[in-house]
Protein backbone atom coordinates (compact mmCIF):
# COMPACT_ATOMS: atom_id res chain seq x y z
CA UNK A 1 0.00 0.00 0.00
CA UNK A 2 2.73 2.38 -0.94
CA UNK A 3 0.03 4.53 -2.34
CA UNK A 4 -1.24 5.11 1.13
CA UNK A 5 1.94 6.95 2.04
CA UNK A 6 0.39 9.68 0.27
CA UNK A 7 1.05 13.24 0.01
CA UNK A 8 -1.05 15.78 -1.82
CA UNK A 9 -0.71 17.88 -4.97
CA UNK A 10 -1.97 20.84 -6.91
CA UNK A 11 -2.09 24.61 -7.25
CA UNK A 12 -0.77 27.58 -9.25
CA UNK A 13 -0.47 31.20 -10.28
CA UNK A 14 -1.40 34.49 -8.70
CA UNK A 15 -4.71 36.25 -8.95
CA UNK A 16 -5.23 37.52 -12.41
CA UNK A 17 -2.64 35.36 -14.12
CA UNK A 18 -3.58 32.72 -16.58
CA UNK A 19 -2.87 29.24 -15.28
CA UNK A 20 -2.09 27.37 -18.44
CA UNK A 21 -1.33 23.72 -18.77
CA UNK A 22 2.29 24.21 -19.70
CA UNK A 23 4.68 22.01 -21.49
CA UNK A 24 7.57 22.46 -19.13
CA UNK A 25 11.01 22.33 -20.58
CA UNK A 26 14.47 22.94 -19.34
CA UNK A 27 17.64 23.83 -20.96
CA UNK A 28 20.57 21.54 -21.06
CA UNK A 29 21.72 22.82 -17.78
CA UNK A 30 18.80 21.71 -15.83
CA UNK A 31 18.40 18.16 -17.06
CA UNK A 32 16.64 16.29 -19.84
CA UNK A 33 14.22 18.24 -21.95
CA UNK A 34 10.72 17.00 -21.26
CA UNK A 35 7.44 18.07 -22.76
CA UNK A 36 5.24 17.87 -19.69
CA UNK A 37 1.99 17.84 -21.65
CA UNK A 38 3.10 14.95 -23.84
CA UNK A 39 4.72 13.07 -20.95
CA UNK A 40 1.59 13.52 -18.88
CA UNK A 41 -0.56 12.13 -21.69
CA UNK A 42 1.65 9.04 -22.04
CA UNK A 43 1.63 8.44 -18.30
CA UNK A 44 -2.06 9.13 -17.90
CA UNK A 45 -2.94 6.67 -20.66
CA UNK A 46 -0.82 3.96 -19.05
CA UNK A 47 -2.21 4.77 -15.64
CA UNK A 48 -5.76 4.72 -17.00
CA UNK A 49 -5.38 1.28 -18.54
CA UNK A 50 -3.63 -0.01 -15.42
CA UNK A 51 -6.21 1.43 -13.06
CA UNK A 52 -9.11 0.13 -15.14
CA UNK A 53 -7.58 -3.33 -15.11
CA UNK A 54 -6.90 -2.96 -11.39
CA UNK A 55 -10.54 -2.12 -10.92
CA UNK A 56 -11.51 -5.17 -12.96
CA UNK A 57 -9.30 -7.32 -10.76
CA UNK A 58 -11.05 -6.00 -7.64
CA UNK A 59 -14.46 -6.60 -9.20
CA UNK A 60 -13.48 -10.21 -9.91
CA UNK A 61 -12.01 -10.56 -6.42
CA UNK A 62 -15.13 -9.27 -4.71
CA UNK A 63 -17.20 -11.63 -6.81
CA UNK A 64 -14.99 -14.45 -5.55
CA UNK A 65 -14.67 -13.49 -1.89
CA UNK A 66 -17.13 -10.67 -1.03
CA UNK A 67 -16.43 -7.30 0.56
CA UNK A 68 -18.10 -6.89 3.97
CA UNK A 69 -17.02 -7.81 7.49
CA UNK A 70 -18.97 -11.05 7.08
CA UNK A 71 -16.64 -12.31 4.32
CA UNK A 72 -13.78 -13.70 6.39
CA UNK A 73 -11.59 -15.02 3.55
CA UNK A 74 -11.86 -11.68 1.74
CA UNK A 75 -10.50 -9.79 4.71
CA UNK A 76 -7.77 -12.40 5.29
CA UNK A 77 -6.54 -12.07 1.70
CA UNK A 78 -6.83 -8.29 1.83
CA UNK A 79 -4.54 -8.03 4.87
CA UNK A 80 -2.00 -10.49 3.42
CA UNK A 81 -1.88 -8.89 -0.03
CA UNK A 82 -1.45 -5.41 1.45
CA UNK A 83 1.47 -6.48 3.64
CA UNK A 84 4.14 -6.28 0.90
CA UNK A 85 3.03 -2.76 -0.02
CA UNK A 86 3.04 -1.68 3.60
CA UNK A 87 6.41 -3.23 4.31
CA UNK A 88 8.01 -1.98 1.13
CA UNK A 89 6.72 1.52 1.79
CA UNK A 90 8.25 1.47 5.27
CA UNK A 91 11.67 0.15 4.37
CA UNK A 92 12.37 1.49 0.91
CA UNK A 93 9.55 2.74 -1.31
CA UNK A 94 9.10 6.34 -0.26
CA UNK A 95 12.81 6.89 0.28
CA UNK A 96 13.67 5.52 -3.16
CA UNK A 97 10.97 7.62 -4.85
CA UNK A 98 12.09 10.77 -3.05
CA UNK A 99 15.80 10.28 -3.59
CA UNK A 100 16.26 8.61 -6.95
CA UNK A 101 15.11 11.21 -9.48
CA UNK A 102 17.20 14.14 -8.13
CA UNK A 103 20.22 11.85 -7.72
CA UNK A 104 19.90 10.33 -11.20
CA UNK A 105 19.55 13.80 -12.77
CA UNK A 106 22.76 14.82 -11.03
CA UNK A 107 24.52 11.53 -11.80
CA UNK A 108 23.79 11.88 -15.51
CA UNK A 109 25.74 15.15 -15.49
CA UNK A 110 28.74 13.59 -13.70
CA UNK A 111 29.91 11.19 -16.40
CA UNK A 112 31.85 8.15 -15.20
CA UNK A 113 31.53 9.13 -11.55
CA UNK A 114 27.77 9.34 -11.92
CA UNK A 115 27.73 5.95 -13.62
CA UNK A 116 29.62 4.49 -10.67
CA UNK A 117 27.17 6.13 -8.28
CA UNK A 118 24.19 4.47 -9.97
CA UNK A 119 25.90 1.07 -10.15
CA UNK A 120 26.67 1.10 -6.45
CA UNK A 121 23.22 2.38 -5.52
CA UNK A 122 21.41 -0.25 -7.56
CA UNK A 123 23.66 -3.12 -6.49
CA UNK A 124 23.27 -2.43 -2.80
CA UNK A 125 19.56 -1.69 -3.09
CA UNK A 126 18.74 -4.93 -4.93
CA UNK A 127 20.83 -7.10 -2.63
CA UNK A 128 19.35 -5.39 0.41
CA UNK A 129 15.81 -5.87 -0.91
CA UNK A 130 16.43 -9.57 -1.51
CA UNK A 131 17.75 -10.16 2.00
CA UNK A 132 14.94 -8.14 3.52
CA UNK A 133 12.32 -10.07 1.58
CA UNK A 134 13.61 -13.40 2.88
CA UNK A 135 13.56 -12.19 6.48
CA UNK A 136 10.09 -10.68 6.22
CA UNK A 137 8.64 -13.81 4.64
CA UNK A 138 9.82 -15.77 7.65
CA UNK A 139 8.07 -13.20 9.87
CA UNK A 140 4.70 -13.55 8.13
CA UNK A 141 2.83 -14.64 11.27
CA UNK A 142 3.84 -11.71 13.53
CA UNK A 143 3.26 -9.30 10.64
CA UNK A 144 -0.32 -10.48 10.22
CA UNK A 145 -0.81 -10.20 13.97
CA UNK A 146 0.42 -6.59 13.84
CA UNK A 147 -2.26 -5.51 11.35
CA UNK A 148 -5.27 -7.41 12.73
CA UNK A 149 -7.21 -7.36 15.98
CA UNK A 150 -9.64 -9.83 17.51
CA UNK A 151 -9.60 -12.37 14.68
CA UNK A 152 -10.47 -16.01 15.36
CA UNK A 153 -7.80 -18.61 14.66
CA UNK A 154 -9.13 -19.93 11.30
CA UNK A 155 -9.17 -16.54 9.53
CA UNK A 156 -5.86 -15.57 11.16
CA UNK A 157 -4.17 -18.77 9.96
CA UNK A 158 -5.59 -18.25 6.47
CA UNK A 159 -4.18 -14.72 6.38
CA UNK A 160 -0.75 -16.09 7.37
CA UNK A 161 -0.92 -18.69 4.60
CA UNK A 162 -1.75 -15.98 2.07
CA UNK A 163 1.06 -13.80 3.44
CA UNK A 164 3.72 -16.48 2.90
CA UNK A 165 2.96 -16.24 -0.81
CA UNK A 166 2.41 -12.46 -0.94
CA UNK A 167 5.31 -10.98 1.09
CA UNK A 168 7.93 -11.86 -1.59
CA UNK A 169 6.33 -9.09 -3.64
CA UNK A 170 8.52 -6.69 -1.61
CA UNK A 171 11.57 -7.51 -3.74
CA UNK A 172 9.74 -7.10 -7.03
CA UNK A 173 8.12 -3.82 -6.00
CA UNK A 174 11.59 -2.56 -5.12
CA UNK A 175 13.11 -3.58 -8.44
CA UNK A 176 10.18 -1.99 -10.28
CA UNK A 177 10.69 1.30 -8.43
CA UNK A 178 14.45 1.37 -8.95
CA UNK A 179 14.35 0.74 -12.68
CA UNK A 180 11.25 2.82 -13.24
CA UNK A 181 12.82 5.89 -11.69
CA UNK A 182 15.82 5.59 -14.00
CA UNK A 183 13.40 5.72 -16.91
CA UNK A 184 11.54 8.69 -15.41
CA UNK A 185 14.72 10.65 -14.70
CA UNK A 186 15.80 10.23 -18.31
CA UNK A 187 12.47 11.36 -19.71
CA UNK A 188 11.06 7.91 -20.57
CA UNK A 189 7.82 8.06 -18.57
CA UNK A 190 5.56 5.62 -20.37
CA UNK A 191 7.03 2.21 -19.42
CA UNK A 192 6.86 2.89 -15.68
CA UNK A 193 3.16 3.71 -15.91
CA UNK A 194 2.31 0.92 -18.34
CA UNK A 195 4.16 -1.90 -16.54
CA UNK A 196 1.39 -2.46 -13.93
CA UNK A 197 -0.84 -3.56 -16.80
CA UNK A 198 1.15 -6.81 -16.83
CA UNK A 199 0.58 -7.20 -13.10
CA UNK A 200 -3.17 -6.78 -13.43
CA UNK A 201 -3.48 -9.11 -16.42
CA UNK A 202 -1.66 -11.88 -14.57
CA UNK A 203 -3.70 -11.33 -11.39
CA UNK A 204 -7.02 -11.33 -13.27
CA UNK A 205 -6.03 -14.49 -15.13
CA UNK A 206 -5.16 -16.20 -11.86
CA UNK A 207 -8.50 -15.24 -10.31
CA UNK A 208 -10.45 -16.46 -13.34
CA UNK A 209 -8.61 -19.79 -13.20
CA UNK A 210 -9.42 -19.93 -9.48
CA UNK A 211 -13.09 -19.25 -10.22
CA UNK A 212 -13.20 -22.07 -12.76
CA UNK A 213 -11.37 -24.48 -10.48
CA UNK A 214 -12.96 -23.74 -7.11
CA UNK A 215 -15.93 -21.41 -7.63
CA UNK A 216 -16.98 -18.50 -5.40
CA UNK A 217 -15.76 -18.63 -1.80
CA UNK A 218 -17.71 -15.84 -0.10
CA UNK A 219 -19.19 -18.07 2.62
CA UNK A 220 -16.49 -20.74 2.81
CA UNK A 221 -15.10 -21.41 6.28
CA UNK A 222 -11.48 -20.12 6.31
CA UNK A 223 -10.38 -23.46 7.75
CA UNK A 224 -11.66 -25.19 4.59
CA UNK A 225 -9.18 -23.46 2.28
CA UNK A 226 -6.66 -25.94 0.86
CA UNK A 227 -2.95 -25.21 0.17
CA UNK A 228 -3.70 -25.40 -3.56
CA UNK A 229 -6.41 -22.73 -3.29
CA UNK A 230 -4.09 -20.46 -1.32
CA UNK A 231 -1.19 -20.98 -3.73
CA UNK A 232 -3.27 -20.26 -6.82
CA UNK A 233 -4.86 -17.05 -5.55
CA UNK A 234 -1.88 -15.55 -3.69
CA UNK A 235 0.83 -17.01 -5.92
CA UNK A 236 -0.55 -15.43 -9.09
CA UNK A 237 -0.79 -12.10 -7.26
CA UNK A 238 2.96 -12.27 -6.61
CA UNK A 239 3.69 -13.52 -10.11
CA UNK A 240 1.96 -10.42 -11.46
CA UNK A 241 4.23 -8.09 -9.47
CA UNK A 242 7.27 -10.00 -10.70
CA UNK A 243 6.10 -9.50 -14.29
CA UNK A 244 5.58 -5.79 -13.62
CA UNK A 245 9.26 -5.46 -12.70
CA UNK A 246 10.63 -7.75 -15.40
CA UNK A 247 8.87 -5.97 -18.26
CA UNK A 248 11.02 -2.84 -17.65
CA UNK A 249 14.16 -4.66 -18.82
CA UNK A 250 13.49 -3.89 -22.49
CA UNK A 251 12.93 -0.09 -22.18
CA UNK A 252 15.99 0.12 -19.92
CA UNK A 253 18.12 -1.42 -22.66
CA UNK A 254 16.62 0.98 -25.20
CA UNK A 255 17.87 4.00 -23.22
CA UNK A 256 21.30 2.40 -22.86
CA UNK A 257 21.12 1.53 -19.17
CA UNK A 258 23.01 -1.57 -18.10
CA UNK A 259 23.73 -2.48 -14.51
CA UNK A 260 27.34 -3.31 -13.58
CA UNK A 261 27.45 -4.72 -10.03
CA UNK A 262 29.66 -2.60 -7.78
CA UNK A 263 30.00 -2.90 -4.01
CA UNK A 264 30.45 -0.24 -1.36
CA UNK A 265 28.84 3.11 -0.69
CA UNK A 266 31.75 5.37 0.24
CA UNK A 267 33.29 8.03 -1.92
CA UNK A 268 30.56 8.48 -4.50
CA UNK A 269 28.42 11.22 -2.95
CA UNK A 270 25.81 9.22 -1.02
CA UNK A 271 25.83 11.51 2.00
CA UNK A 272 23.17 13.97 0.79
CA UNK A 273 21.04 11.16 -0.63
CA UNK A 274 21.33 9.32 2.67
CA UNK A 275 20.06 12.32 4.62
CA UNK A 276 16.99 12.66 2.42
CA UNK A 277 16.37 8.92 2.59
CA UNK A 278 16.68 8.92 6.39
CA UNK A 279 14.13 11.70 6.85
CA UNK A 280 11.82 10.14 4.29
CA UNK A 281 12.13 6.79 6.02
CA UNK A 282 11.26 8.40 9.34
CA UNK A 283 8.15 9.99 7.84
CA UNK A 284 7.05 6.71 6.34
CA UNK A 285 7.50 4.93 9.65
CA UNK A 286 5.24 7.53 11.27
CA UNK A 287 2.60 7.07 8.58
CA UNK A 288 2.70 3.31 8.87
CA UNK A 289 2.47 3.38 12.64
CA UNK A 290 -0.77 5.27 12.12
CA UNK A 291 -1.87 2.71 9.56
CA UNK A 292 -1.31 -0.06 12.10
CA UNK A 293 -3.93 1.73 14.20
CA UNK A 294 -6.16 2.13 11.13
CA UNK A 295 -5.85 -1.52 10.13
CA UNK A 296 -6.49 -2.75 13.67
CA UNK A 297 -9.59 -0.57 14.02
CA UNK A 298 -10.94 -1.59 10.62
CA UNK A 299 -10.22 -5.28 11.18
CA UNK A 300 -11.86 -5.17 14.63
CA UNK A 301 -15.21 -4.75 12.90
CA UNK A 302 -14.96 -8.43 11.95
CA UNK A 303 -14.86 -9.44 15.62
CA UNK A 304 -17.47 -6.91 16.77
CA UNK A 305 -20.05 -7.91 14.15
CA UNK A 306 -19.33 -11.67 14.01
CA UNK A 307 -22.57 -13.65 14.03
CA UNK A 308 -24.83 -10.59 13.73
CA UNK A 309 -26.83 -9.10 10.88
CA UNK A 310 -24.60 -6.02 11.03
CA UNK A 311 -21.73 -8.01 9.50
CA UNK A 312 -23.33 -7.81 6.06
CA UNK A 313 -23.61 -4.01 6.15
CA UNK A 314 -20.35 -3.13 7.91
CA UNK A 315 -17.16 -2.07 6.17
CA UNK A 316 -13.90 -3.73 7.14
CA UNK A 317 -10.41 -3.92 5.65
CA UNK A 318 -11.65 -5.08 2.23
CA UNK A 319 -14.07 -2.17 1.95
CA UNK A 320 -11.25 0.20 2.89
CA UNK A 321 -9.09 -1.21 0.09
CA UNK A 322 -11.87 -0.94 -2.48
CA UNK A 323 -12.69 2.61 -1.40
CA UNK A 324 -9.04 3.58 -1.57
CA UNK A 325 -8.78 2.12 -5.08
CA UNK A 326 -11.60 4.40 -6.26
CA UNK A 327 -10.09 7.34 -4.37
CA UNK A 328 -6.68 6.88 -5.98
CA UNK A 329 -7.97 6.57 -9.54
CA UNK A 330 -8.39 10.32 -10.26
CA UNK A 331 -5.29 11.15 -8.22
CA UNK A 332 -3.19 8.70 -10.22
CA UNK A 333 -4.57 9.74 -13.59
CA UNK A 334 -4.20 13.46 -12.96
CA UNK A 335 -1.85 14.36 -10.11
CA UNK A 336 0.68 11.54 -10.30
CA UNK A 337 0.98 11.79 -14.07
CA UNK A 338 1.51 15.56 -13.97
CA UNK A 339 3.79 15.66 -10.94
CA UNK A 340 5.97 12.78 -12.17
CA UNK A 341 6.69 14.73 -15.34
CA UNK A 342 7.13 18.04 -13.53
CA UNK A 343 9.36 16.62 -10.78
CA UNK A 344 12.30 16.05 -13.12
CA UNK A 345 12.11 19.67 -14.22
CA UNK A 346 11.73 21.03 -10.71
CA UNK A 347 14.72 18.97 -9.62
CA UNK A 348 16.80 20.49 -12.41
CA UNK A 349 15.68 24.04 -11.60
CA UNK A 350 16.37 23.52 -7.89
CA UNK A 351 19.82 22.11 -8.63
CA UNK A 352 20.67 25.35 -10.45
CA UNK A 353 19.21 27.64 -7.78
CA UNK A 354 16.42 28.81 -10.08
CA UNK A 355 14.09 29.64 -7.19
CA UNK A 356 11.83 31.83 -9.29
CA UNK A 357 11.35 29.01 -11.78
CA UNK A 358 10.50 26.53 -9.03
CA UNK A 359 7.97 28.92 -7.48
CA UNK A 360 6.33 29.74 -10.80
CA UNK A 361 5.96 26.10 -11.77
CA UNK A 362 4.64 25.14 -8.37
CA UNK A 363 2.04 27.94 -8.40
CA UNK A 364 0.87 27.00 -11.84
CA UNK A 365 0.44 23.29 -11.22
CA UNK A 366 -1.01 23.63 -7.75
CA UNK A 367 -3.98 25.61 -8.99
CA UNK A 368 -4.36 23.57 -12.14
CA UNK A 369 -4.42 20.32 -10.16
CA UNK A 370 -6.93 21.72 -7.71
CA UNK A 371 -9.41 22.51 -10.47
CA UNK A 372 -8.83 19.20 -12.26
CA UNK A 373 -9.10 16.96 -9.16
CA UNK A 374 -12.05 18.74 -7.50
CA UNK A 375 -14.52 17.44 -10.10
CA UNK A 376 -13.85 13.69 -9.68
CA UNK A 377 -13.63 14.20 -5.93
CA UNK A 378 -17.10 15.74 -5.93
CA UNK A 379 -18.31 12.84 -8.04
CA UNK A 380 -17.07 10.29 -5.49
CA UNK A 381 -18.67 12.22 -2.62
CA UNK A 382 -21.99 12.47 -4.43
CA UNK A 383 -22.10 9.04 -6.06
CA UNK A 384 -19.87 6.75 -4.00
CA UNK A 385 -22.79 4.42 -3.29
CA UNK A 386 -23.84 4.32 -6.97
CA UNK A 387 -20.28 3.57 -8.10
CA UNK A 388 -20.08 0.80 -5.52
CA UNK A 389 -23.43 -0.61 -6.65
CA UNK A 390 -22.27 -0.69 -10.27
CA UNK A 391 -18.84 -2.20 -9.63
CA UNK A 392 -18.97 -4.34 -6.52
CA UNK A 393 -21.88 -6.78 -6.71
CA UNK A 394 -24.77 -5.02 -4.94
CA UNK A 395 -26.55 -8.36 -4.47
CA UNK A 396 -23.82 -9.45 -2.04
CA UNK A 397 -23.62 -6.34 0.14
CA UNK A 398 -25.38 -2.97 0.29
CA UNK A 399 -23.54 -0.30 -1.75
CA UNK A 400 -23.14 1.88 1.33
CA UNK A 401 -20.50 -0.56 2.64
CA UNK A 402 -17.97 0.93 0.21
CA UNK A 403 -19.89 4.09 -0.73
CA UNK A 404 -19.60 5.67 2.71
CA UNK A 405 -15.88 5.01 2.84
CA UNK A 406 -15.01 6.44 -0.58
CA UNK A 407 -17.21 9.51 -0.03
CA UNK A 408 -15.44 10.32 3.24
CA UNK A 409 -12.04 9.84 1.61
CA UNK A 410 -12.92 11.99 -1.40
CA UNK A 411 -13.59 15.04 0.78
CA UNK A 412 -9.83 15.41 1.14
CA UNK A 413 -8.79 14.28 -2.34
CA UNK A 414 -8.03 17.73 -3.86
CA UNK A 415 -5.90 18.64 -0.84
CA UNK A 416 -4.13 15.29 -1.01
CA UNK A 417 -3.23 15.94 -4.62
CA UNK A 418 -1.96 19.43 -3.87
CA UNK A 419 0.17 18.18 -1.00
CA UNK A 420 1.61 15.51 -3.28
CA UNK A 421 3.15 18.23 -5.44
CA UNK A 422 4.29 20.42 -2.56
CA UNK A 423 6.15 17.58 -0.86
CA UNK A 424 8.06 16.78 -4.01
CA UNK A 425 9.26 20.33 -4.33
CA UNK A 426 10.99 19.87 -0.98
CA UNK A 427 12.53 16.63 -2.23
CA UNK A 428 13.83 18.49 -5.29
CA UNK A 429 15.91 20.54 -2.83
CA UNK A 430 17.08 17.30 -1.18
CA UNK A 431 15.09 18.33 1.87
CA UNK A 432 13.59 15.32 3.60
CA UNK A 433 13.23 16.99 7.00
CA UNK A 434 10.36 19.33 6.16
CA UNK A 435 8.17 16.62 4.60
CA UNK A 436 8.79 14.59 7.77
CA UNK A 437 7.29 17.34 9.93
CA UNK A 438 4.40 17.64 7.49
CA UNK A 439 3.84 13.91 7.86
CA UNK A 440 3.71 14.31 11.63
CA UNK A 441 0.89 16.80 11.19
CA UNK A 442 -1.14 14.70 8.76
CA UNK A 443 -0.53 11.48 10.67
CA UNK A 444 -1.29 13.08 14.02
CA UNK A 445 -4.67 14.36 12.90
CA UNK A 446 -5.50 11.04 11.25
CA UNK A 447 -4.45 9.02 14.29
CA UNK A 448 -6.44 11.19 16.69
CA UNK A 449 -9.56 10.83 14.57
CA UNK A 450 -9.10 7.08 14.16
CA UNK A 451 -8.64 6.56 17.88
CA UNK A 452 -11.85 8.50 18.58
CA UNK A 453 -13.99 6.71 15.99
CA UNK A 454 -14.95 3.62 18.08
CA UNK A 455 -16.12 5.88 20.89
CA UNK A 456 -18.11 8.28 18.71
CA UNK A 457 -19.68 6.17 15.94
CA UNK A 458 -21.59 2.89 15.57
CA UNK A 459 -19.52 0.04 14.18
CA UNK A 460 -20.96 0.27 10.66
CA UNK A 461 -19.56 3.83 10.45
CA UNK A 462 -16.08 3.13 11.85
CA UNK A 463 -14.22 2.79 8.54
CA UNK A 464 -15.97 5.84 7.05
CA UNK A 465 -14.97 7.78 10.17
CA UNK A 466 -11.35 6.70 9.69
CA UNK A 467 -11.54 7.93 6.09
CA UNK A 468 -12.92 11.30 7.18
CA UNK A 469 -10.07 11.64 9.68
CA UNK A 470 -7.61 10.99 6.86
CA UNK A 471 -9.16 13.82 4.85
CA UNK A 472 -8.81 16.24 7.78
CA UNK A 473 -5.18 15.26 8.10
CA UNK A 474 -4.49 16.11 4.46
CA UNK A 475 -6.01 19.56 4.85
CA UNK A 476 -3.90 20.24 7.94
CA UNK A 477 -0.76 18.97 6.23
CA UNK A 478 -1.32 21.13 3.16
CA UNK A 479 -1.68 24.28 5.25
CA UNK A 480 1.58 23.62 7.08
CA UNK A 481 3.53 22.47 4.00
CA UNK A 482 2.49 25.47 1.92
CA UNK A 483 3.53 27.89 4.64
CA UNK A 484 6.97 26.29 4.89
CA UNK A 485 7.47 26.11 1.14
CA UNK A 486 6.56 29.80 0.87
CA UNK A 487 9.48 30.60 3.17
CA UNK A 488 11.85 28.72 0.89
CA UNK A 489 10.85 29.67 -2.65
CA UNK A 490 8.74 32.79 -2.21
CA UNK A 491 5.26 33.64 -3.43
CA UNK A 492 3.09 30.59 -4.07
CA UNK A 493 -0.05 32.57 -4.83
CA UNK A 494 -1.92 31.37 -1.74
CA UNK A 495 -4.60 34.04 -1.98
CA UNK A 496 -5.18 33.18 -5.62
CA UNK A 497 -5.42 29.51 -4.71
CA UNK A 498 -7.94 30.18 -1.97
CA UNK A 499 -9.97 32.36 -4.30
CA UNK A 500 -10.15 29.52 -6.82
CA UNK A 501 -11.07 27.10 -4.04
CA UNK A 502 -13.86 29.39 -2.83
CA UNK A 503 -15.39 29.69 -6.28
CA UNK A 504 -15.21 25.92 -6.76
CA UNK A 505 -16.95 25.50 -3.41
CA UNK A 506 -19.80 27.81 -4.45
CA UNK A 507 -20.28 25.92 -7.72
CA UNK A 508 -20.30 22.50 -6.04
CA UNK A 509 -22.69 23.66 -3.31
CA UNK A 510 -25.23 24.31 -6.05
CA UNK A 511 -24.43 21.56 -8.53
CA UNK A 512 -23.90 18.53 -6.27
CA UNK A 513 -27.40 18.50 -4.68
CA UNK A 514 -28.96 18.87 -8.13
CA UNK A 515 -26.81 16.06 -9.52
CA UNK A 516 -27.66 13.75 -6.61
CA UNK A 517 -31.37 14.44 -7.03
CA UNK A 518 -31.22 13.66 -10.76
CA UNK A 519 -29.26 10.49 -10.04
CA UNK A 520 -31.81 9.27 -7.53
CA UNK A 521 -34.75 10.08 -9.78
CA UNK A 522 -33.16 8.46 -12.83
CA UNK A 523 -32.06 5.25 -11.14
CA UNK A 524 -31.02 4.66 -7.55
CA UNK A 525 -29.24 1.68 -6.00
CA UNK A 526 -31.92 -0.98 -6.29
CA UNK A 527 -29.99 -2.93 -8.95
CA UNK A 528 -26.86 -2.58 -11.02
CA UNK A 529 -28.67 -1.27 -14.14
CA UNK A 530 -30.59 1.27 -12.04
CA UNK A 531 -27.39 2.39 -10.33
CA UNK A 532 -25.64 2.76 -13.68
CA UNK A 533 -28.51 4.84 -15.08
CA UNK A 534 -28.51 7.07 -12.01
CA UNK A 535 -24.72 7.44 -12.17
CA UNK A 536 -24.76 8.44 -15.84
CA UNK A 537 -27.61 10.93 -15.42
CA UNK A 538 -26.35 12.46 -12.20
CA UNK A 539 -22.76 12.45 -13.41
CA UNK A 540 -23.71 14.33 -16.57
CA UNK A 541 -25.39 17.02 -14.48
CA UNK A 542 -22.33 17.26 -12.23
CA UNK A 543 -19.82 17.57 -15.08
CA UNK A 544 -21.84 20.09 -17.09
CA UNK A 545 -22.73 22.10 -14.01
CA UNK A 546 -19.14 22.16 -12.73
CA UNK A 547 -17.64 23.25 -16.04
CA UNK A 548 -20.34 25.84 -16.72
CA UNK A 549 -20.28 27.16 -13.16
CA UNK A 550 -16.51 27.55 -12.92
CA UNK A 551 -16.38 29.23 -16.32
CA UNK A 552 -19.19 31.56 -15.27
CA UNK A 553 -17.22 32.49 -12.13
CA UNK A 554 -14.10 33.01 -14.24
CA UNK A 555 -12.00 30.17 -12.97
CA UNK A 556 -9.47 30.38 -15.76
CA UNK A 557 -7.87 27.07 -14.90
CA UNK A 558 -11.01 25.27 -16.08
CA UNK A 559 -10.33 26.39 -19.63
CA UNK A 560 -6.65 25.49 -19.25
CA UNK A 561 -7.59 21.96 -18.17
CA UNK A 562 -10.05 21.68 -21.07
CA UNK A 563 -7.40 22.89 -23.51
CA UNK A 564 -4.94 20.35 -22.16
CA UNK A 565 -7.45 17.52 -22.55
CA UNK A 566 -8.31 18.64 -26.07
CA UNK A 567 -4.64 18.83 -26.95
CA UNK A 568 -4.11 15.29 -25.66
CA UNK A 569 -7.06 13.92 -27.60
CA UNK A 570 -5.80 15.58 -30.75
CA UNK A 571 -2.23 14.40 -29.98
CA UNK A 572 -0.97 17.96 -29.91
CA UNK A 573 1.61 19.41 -27.56
CA UNK A 574 -0.72 21.61 -25.54
CA UNK A 575 -0.10 25.08 -24.18
CA UNK A 576 3.48 25.99 -23.58
CA UNK A 577 5.25 27.14 -20.51
CA UNK A 578 8.31 26.56 -18.43
CA UNK A 579 9.00 25.38 -14.93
Amino acid sequence: MSERLRDGAGRADQDGTTAQAPVATTGAATGPRVRVGRATAVMASGTLVSRVLGLVSKIVLTALLGLSAANLAANAFDVANKLPNLIYAIVAGGALNAVLVPQIVRADRDGARGREFLDRLFTMALVGLLGLTVVLTLLARPLVALYTDGWAQPEFDLAVAFALWCVPQVFFYGAYTLFGQVLNARGSFGPYMWAPVVNNVVAITGMLVFLLAFGRQQTTDPAAWTPGMVALLAGTATLGVAGQAAVLAWPLRRIGFTLRPRWGLRGVGFRSAGRVAAWTFAGIVVSQLVFVLVSNTASRTVAVTRGTDLAETTASTTAWTLGFLLYMLPHSLIAVSVVTAVFTQVSGAAAHADTAGVAAGTRRYMRLLLVAVALPAAGLVAFGDLVSAVLFAPDDAPPVVVGRVVAAMALGLPFFSVLYLVRRVFYAYEDGRTPFWVTLVTAGVWAAGTAAVPFLLPVQWWVAGIAASMSLGEVAGLVVATAWLHRRVGDLGVRGFLWVLARIGVVLAVVVPAAVLVGRLAGGTGSRPEALLGLLAGGAVLVVGYVAGTLLLRVRETRAVADLLAARLLRRGGARGRV
